[in-house]
């Protein structure tokens, strides 16, 4: 199958067809490839991917989505189990959209946490930025140094480009090194192993590493 890749424009109005149709108020915190297009670091994305903070937003969003033309999908590609989604959804492409041939968008819920242990913080919900509402959704993309953190954590060969991306219009590394000194305790050695290989990775392949000061204090939490 061909990998389709979406729009911001395209991203909104899906998101515009749900919130129209939530049967209650619900923030969505948007932390993946549809983020890094609002940071304008991206032209497209393959998939979208919300984090809600409560099971009930996650459970009417599911149900709007339902309506909306989706489906609940069974993910076992090891590279999307990992990261401990809610539930994930593909677009039918018999959906109630206008074009001759939809999208068929994926989007993947969280709740409250991705990659099993990187919790959806205060920190994390304060630093958000508000993006748009429609209907019931309340939309807030996250920032650039918890996305980078999200991508490091989640491992997979193509989060390396994206933290890049996001490394190149820059990060405030003192603001990743807090987060994982709030976080340090729901991390296991699992994960710390996987944030060195991430950001080796990052230097090995693109020469960018966090500053000497704070190179000292991540030595310090990994």
């Amino acid at each position: 199958m061909v990998e389709q890749k979406h729009s911001l424009e395209y991203i909104n109005s899906v998101l515009e067809r749900v919130g129209n149709l939530l049967s209650r108020q619900a923030t969505a915190y948007h932390i993946g490839g549809n983020a890094m297009c609002v940071f304008a670091v991206k032209a497209t994305t393959k998939d979208t991917d919300l984090v809600l903070l409560t099971k009930g937003e996650v459970e009417a969003f599911r149900d709007a989505l339902l309506e909306s033309g989706f489906m609940e999908v069974e993910v076992v590609n090891e590279e999307y189990t990992g990261l401990d989604a809610f539930a994930m959804f593909e677009e039918k492409a018999e959906g109630c959209l206008s074009e001759p041939i939809p999208p068929r968008m994926r989007i993947d819920l969280f709740l409250g946490s991705v990659c099993h242990t990187l919790k959806m913080s205060k920190g994390m919900v304060s630093r958000s930025a508000e993006y748009l509402k429609y209907g019931n959704l309340r939309n807030r993309v996250c920032s650039k140094e918890d996305i980078f953190l999200f991508k490091a954590l989640a491992g997979r060969p193509r989060d390396l480009e994206d933290m890049h991306r996001l490394a190149r219009i820059g990060l405030d590394w003192d603001v990743i090194v807090g987060e994982l000194q709030a976080q340090r305790r729901n991390l296991d050695s699992t994960d710390i192993n996987l944030l060195k290989r991430s950001l080796e990775a990052l230097n090995t392949a693109y020469g960018i590493t966090a500053p000497p000061a704070t190179t000292a204090k991540l030595s310090n939490i990994l």
